[in-house]
Parts: C-alpha cells; sequence; structure tokens
C-alpha cells in the first residue's frame, strides 16, 4: 500500500506542474486522489480481489497517457473518473459522491 501512496503523490506532482497547460481538471484530479486515499485508508479490510482492483485503478490514473491524455485534453480526467467510480462501485460505494 505505501508503494500506491507514493504512486499517487508522484502523480500529484506532475499534475501540480502542469498547472500552466490549460487542458488539465486540478480539481477533479485533486478529488480523484481524495477517493482514492480514502480507499487507501480501508485497505487492511480489503480483500486480495479488492485491493487488485485498486491497484489497477490507480495505475490508470498515474499513467497520463491514456484513453485520454490528461494533460493535453480538455476531457483528460473523464475517463479517469470513470474507472475510479467503477471501482469504487466494487470497493466503497459510500465514497462515489464523497468528497462531492
Amino acid at each position: 500500500m505505501d508503494q500506491l501512496r507514493r504512486r499517487l503523490t508522484e502523480h500529484a506532482r506532475v499534475v501540480a506542474e502542469a498547472r500552466t497547460h490549460e487542458f488539465v481538471d486540478h480539481a477533479l484530479a485533486a478529488r480523484l486522489h481524495a477517493k482514492i486515499d480514502a480507499v487507501l485508508d480501508r485497505w487492511d479490510s480489503l480483500d486480495a480481489g479488492k485491493r487488485a482492483l485498486v491497484a489497477e485503478t490507480i495505475d490508470y490514473l498515474v499513467d497520463t497517457d491514456d484513453e485520454e491524455h490528461d494533460l493535453r485534453s480538455p476531457i483528460g480526467f473523464v475517463d479517469d473518473a470513470e474507472r475510479v467510480d467503477d471501482m469504487l462501485r466494487a470497493v466503497a460505494p459510500d465514497l462515489l459522491t464523497w468528497p462531492g
């Protein structure tokens, strides 16, 4: 889990450094990170399958050049949000609407 948190921290740094890119949705990226952080807080209560799903979702989020490039597309984090929401439905549905 520590490695997953480090990957998220590094991703947050990359997103923050892209503050001059007009397309980066910093608010959405922050919400996605907050939701994943909340899931990682529950790591010890997750079974192996749910842990794998969380790790796969983090892998997708931190890959900035995925379906829609996160730093070069106006909808760059939309696909990431869909992945995070899919993971939350399976792992922690109470976090779907948190934090906003």
